[in-house]
């Protein structure tokens, strides 16, 4: 398998408008672990600690962003 960067997709269906939450996680000093952004979108979480995650996400909440413009699901 080819080493990504993968362009991050998820399903998911939500009853009425979700409640987003976004904040930083950082390590505790001494611990060699990067800094997360924590983003929870109803009962989703997603952990981004690096540009390319964060790129990749925010690429497919355009693509889903974009299929609903249109009237479209990904089946269409």
């Amino acid at each position: 398998m080819a080493a990504g960067p993968w362009l991050l997709s998820a399903m998911v269906r939500f009853a009425g408008t979700p409640v987003v939450t976004a904040s930083m996680v950082t390590p505790a000093p001494g611990r060699d672990v990067p800094p997360l952004l924590r983003m929870q979108v109803g009962p989703v979480t997603w952990e981004l600690a690096d540009a390319v995650a964060y790129t990749s996400m925010l690429n497919a909440w355009r693509i889903a962003e974009d299929l609903l413009a249109c009237g479209q699901t990904p089946t269409d």
